[in-house]
């Protein structure tokens, strides 16, 4: 039984422990709160938007190495032309020599920029994972307080496809629907499941 396995027990003990002296407990699903979370939808929007300029940077480097490629070829195709005279044949051989220059300086170009857009759109992602969260967090603290609920439980958690609640009863309260309205309350627009979401963010 591996250390994982173990803890999973031991949690589930002390809750079992904790629900025989009447504490009042409530599930939620964290998943969904953080799918349809209007400020989800105006996240993933953005994330869109601010990707497809930076793309449009990358697909204009990727036209300029397949122009460049095709101008090493037309230079390779003249200097093996035995008919052309040697003066233009080595013409030809330093455009060559020229081009791959700048084929290689584009392509290194491209890649550092590939390699700086995804970390920016990955760190960009957790931030914005982190801070809206923390926001369904501390809505679902507030509303167990309201409630007067002792223990919370994320019914969405699912590793290895081995969800840790596999069954709920109608006695036990499920704070999802009124979260998302309350996390939505105000905004112009109700929004719907975003698909596919910003992420698959696992509540701490």
């Amino acid at each position: 039984m591996n250390r994982a396995l173990l803890l999973f027990f031991g949690s589930f003990l002390s809750l079992t422990s904790f629900a025989d002296e009447s504490a009042k407990m409530a599930v939620v699903d964290m998943h969904r709160a953080f799918n349809e979370y209007h400020k989800t939808v105006t996240a993933i929007e953005e994330m869109r938007e601010a990707s497809a300029s930076k793309k449009a940077h990358i697909e204009v480097l990727s036209e300029t190495l397949t122009d460049v490629t095709a101008k090493i070829e037309a230079a390779d195709k003249r200097f093996k032309d035995n008919v052309l005279a040697d003066d233009e044949r080595k013409k030809a051989l330093v455009e060559m020599q020229e081009l791959f220059g700048e084929r290689d300086a584009k392509f290194r170009e491209l890649q550092e920029l590939e390699t700086e857009v995804n970390a920016l759109i990955n760190q960009r992602q957790k931030r914005i994972e982190e801070e809206l969260l923390d926001e369904i967090r501390a809505e679902v603290s507030a509303m167990s307080d309201e409630q007067t609920i002792d223990l919370v439980l994320d019914r969405s958690f699912l590793p290895k496809s081995k969800k840790v609640i596999v069954h709920t009863s109608s006695r036990v309260v499920d704070l999802t629907d009124d979260l998302i309205k309350r996390l939505n309350a105000g905004a112009k627009d109700q929004p719907a499941a975003t698909k596919p979401p910003l992420a698959t963010p696992v509540a701490e």
